[in-house]
């Protein structure tokens, strides 16, 4: 709870370790294995036609950028964000008082979120390199083969 070390409301600060503790740390951490599978991929001559597992692993990558992007916005957007608190307009001492913790807290949380974007830069460069990879050598096998079979064409006459 490294949150309530610097922040005065303890609701404010329980709110925001636990939106860091049980949301987006599980999912950036998620977005670190994609990155992981990811670096640790070879693309092989048979992957290159197939593609099985560059898709599955493009798939995984799409849903947790979904995931990050999702508690992105959250955050971006304090109404949405503060919701679960249910703040009434009358309660202006109590409002100040969030919107205080959310401003101080601000910094460390969206570093957090920085370290979210530029895993999927990451990922996201990995996987597209992988499949221009993938095309490249699609393309080198196909005109091989029409290579070969010119050879034989002429070889055949």
């Amino acid at each position: 709870m490294f949150v309530k070390s610097f922040l005065k409301s303890t609701e404010t600060s329980e709110f925001i370790d636990k939106f860091i503790n049980e949301q987006l740390t599980p999912t950036i951490t998620e977005l670190e294995k994609v990155a992981l599978n990811v670096t640790r991929f070879k693309v092989t001559l048979w992957g290159s036609f197939s593609r099985g597992r560059l898709a599955r692993l493009h798939q995984n990558f799409q849903e947790q950028t979904k995931n990050f992007l999702v508690l992105y916005y959250m955050y971006s957007n304090p109404d949405k964000f503060f919701a679960e608190l249910q703040l009434k307009p009358s309660d202006t001492e109590r409002i100040d008082s969030v919107m205080e913790g959310y401003t101080k807290s601000r910094e460390m949380v969206m570093a957090l979120f920085e370290e979210g974007f530029r895993l999927n830069e990451l990922i996201d460069r990995q996987i597209t390199t992988y499949d221009r990879s993938a095309d490249h050598r699609m393309a080198i096998t196909l005109s091989l083969l029409a290579v070969i079979a010119s050879l034989f064409a002429v070889l055949a006459r």
